[in-house]
């Protein structure tokens, strides 16, 4: 069962990635918008749950977007 909510912060924005790994495997990972694993213990998938051509890579880290410092 896939989480739909963080158990570090919360958070029910969850993202799941495809993610090629160092041995060529690709594997699902998700994360919250905190950059959580959502679930303690279970970073990956099972890959026959998801449609892999429709997901994400996984950035190398997480990217944030310029907010302007003052309103």
């Amino acid at each position: 069962m896939n989480p739909t909510k963080c158990e570090d912060c919360g958070s029910e924005k969850i993202t799941y990635y495809r993610q090629v790994r160092k041995d060529g495997v690709t594997v699902v990972t998700a994360r919250c918008e905190n950059w959580h694993h959502p679930k303690h213990g279970k970073p990956f998938y099972p890959v026959y749950n998801f449609h892999l051509d429709k997901l994400p890579l996984l950035p190398k880290e997480k990217t944030y977007t310029n907010q302007p410092l003052f309103g």
